[in-house]
């Protein structure tokens, strides 16, 4: 099974609940995120824009 762009939002959105609570759950938040800038990036018809889009996802990686 291949998640969706809406899995990885739910998801981000879910764990997001849990950082407000705990920072400890930043890290995985802020993965997370980079998961959906790659999904949305994946997803984009314009190659240029999807390029884009997997850079910023690796740059969020790298940072974490």
């Amino acid at each position: 099974m291949t998640a969706t762009t809406e899995d990885w939002i739910r998801w981000r959105d879910m764990v997001a609940a849990l950082v407000v609570v705990n920072p400890a759950y930043l890290p995985l938040f802020e993965r997370l995120e980079a998961e959906v800038e790659e999904a949305r990036g994946r997803e984009n018809p314009d190659p240029l824009e999807a390029a884009r889009a997997l850079l910023r996802a690796q740059r969020r990686r790298g940072a974490s």
